[in-house]
């Protein structure tokens, strides 16, 4: 599940809830009561597996003669 970002708009306390988008966002901040605003903040990448590193796509190359 994601974690979203909330800002009170009267003490500006951010607060973070990890939640599903399906779910109902917070409505009251938990230290003052005010209201919460979702902050939208940029997504995370996160690349992982074989190919995303420099040393994971070398090739070996063989010292040869040339003809």
């Amino acid at each position: 599940m994601p974690l979203f970002d909330f800002q009170c708009e009267s003490c500006n306390r951010v607060e973070q809830y990890l939640h599903d988008s399906a779910d109902e966002c917070p409505e009251r901040c938990c230290v003052c009561g005010g209201v919460l605003k979702r902050l939208w903040n940029a997504p995370v990448l996160i690349f992982r597996g074989p190919g995303f590193y420099v040393n994971d796509s070398k090739k070996e190359f063989k010292n040869e003669p040339t003809i």
